[in-house]
């Protein structure tokens, strides 16, 4: 049976995670498919204000699918103890065997403070599938 998150949609909010105590609440906000489930995040006019590690991360595994709109979002991480590399955005998914798919629209956001990039899109090991668009930041 196929598991599916139609779509969760995060609008007009603020999202925090002001904790700097090691391996307490790194993520601001952390999205994670697995096995073959399908999922759909709507990100919009919203501000994510502090991480240890990233302001959000999400990761698709196995042979998930997951769609991810982000847009018209402030991320400015003002946590005293971003690590290093940390503070930004991660859209990841892949690994040995995994044939996930990812699709993905981030525009028109404004990114400050992290310690490392401010969007990395990673695709692990095996056959995953990522297309996507990222325009009209800064």
């Amino acid at each position: 049976m196929v598991q599916t998150l139609d779509r969760l949609t995060i609008d007009n909010s603020t999202i925090a995670n002001s904790n700097s105590a090691m391996g307490v609440g790194d993520d601001g906000m952390y999205f994670e498919s697995q096995n073959s489930a399908v999922m759909k995040l709507t990100i919009s006019n919203s501000h994510f204000t502090a991480a240890r590690a990233d302001l959000i991360q999400t990761n698709a595994l196995n042979n998930s699918t997951m769609d991810i709109v982000v847009t018209n979002t402030e991320f400015k991480n003002n946590n005293a103890a971003i690590l290093s590399g940390g503070g930004g955005t991660t859209f990841s998914g892949g690994g040995t065997g995994s044939t996930a798919t990812v699709t993905f629209n981030i525009s028109g956001n404004t990114f400050r403070d992290s310690r490392g990039h401010a969007i990395n899109v990673f695709k692990g090991t095996g056959t995953a599938n990522f297309s996507g668009t990222i325009s009209n930041n800064t």
